[in-house]
């Protein structure tokens, strides 16, 4: 029998996400699969929306254009499934991300100390033995974190935001801020299983290593403190791409590239 067509409209989170689907025999059997990575643009043809028997996709707001989820949706068949998928991210081991940054690692606490025109020592020294409570909300900045990301989770397939809340700080349960580990993408291809009825295989969130593990970003050893991570204090060494590194050491580099005005943040840690 002809199989049925599953497309999948989503961020880079889609890359592990089928890779686990791919695991059943079922699934592959049954389903003949399409992926579209939502931020690289890429076109749905007609044919293939007009086709498709499951949508899965990460909401797209209206500045997406022809892309925005709505649009997207208005060009199903009539029978077809739209199935919302979570597009998690998570801040709370990274309380300083920003996209409003020169790196595209974004720290808005070093940003600001590089901003104030000290010399590295000085940014260092405050970097690292600066008390962040004194300065910063921490709880609030966590607890706004989730709330943003509650909001998001309308209509999905699966809620992961409590689950994080309460696992956090026993593993890592992410390597950058919207890079999940297997752990919480297993939980969304469980769900997806279910929707399709299929068999869940078992132990899915140990049969595959973690996506992108070239990159672990650190986490401040006083955010750790904080939040009393099991997993994180300032001996942690992280995978920066191929090298181990330290919070400090990688704070280091940050704070090299924005003063040399080398760009982008990933190509200089490549080779430092």
């Amino acid at each position: 029998m002809p199989r049925e067509l599953c497309i999948f409209h989503a961020n880079c989170q889609i890359d592990g996400l089928v890779r686990l689907l791919c695991l059943n025999n079922q699934f592959r059997q049954r389903y003949e699969l399409r992926r579209y990575t939502n931020f690289l643009r890429e076109p749905l043809p007609d044919e293939e929306l007009t086709a498709c028997s499951f949508f899965f996709y990460q909401h797209l707001g209206a500045k997406w254009e022809e892309l925005a989820s709505a649009n997207l949706l208005a060009r199903l068949a009539p029978g077809a499934r739209a199935i919302k998928i979570p597009n998690m991210l998570f801040k709370g081991y990274w309380p300083f991300w920003t996209s409003r940054s020169p790196s595209e690692f974004g720290d808005s606490f070093i940003d600001e100390l590089i901003s104030m025109k000290l010399n590295k020592s000085e940014i260092m020294h405050i970097c690292l033995h600066w008390d962040l409570e004194k300065k910063y909300d921490l709880r609030a900045m966590f607890e706004e974190s989730l709330q943003t990301e509650r909001k998001k989770e309308d209509g999905n397939i699966v809620q992961t935001v409590d689950w994080i809340s309460e696992n956090y700080r026993s593993r890592a349960l992410f390597l950058t801020i919207n890079h999940p580990g297997m752990e919480l993408l297993a939980r969304v291809a469980e769900a997806v299983f279910r929707t399709l009825e299929l068999d869940i295989p078992s132990n899915l969130a140990d049969i595959l290593p973690n996506l992108y593990p070239e990159f672990c970003l650190p986490i401040h050893p006083q955010v750790a403190r904080f939040h009393n991570l099991k997993f994180a204090d300032e001996n942690t060494r992280y995978n920066v791409f191929g090298k181990q590194k330290t919070y400090a050491e990688y704070a280091s580099n940050y704070i090299d590239s924005q003063l040399l005005n080398i760009t982008p943040l990933s190509a200089y840690l490549h080779i430092v």
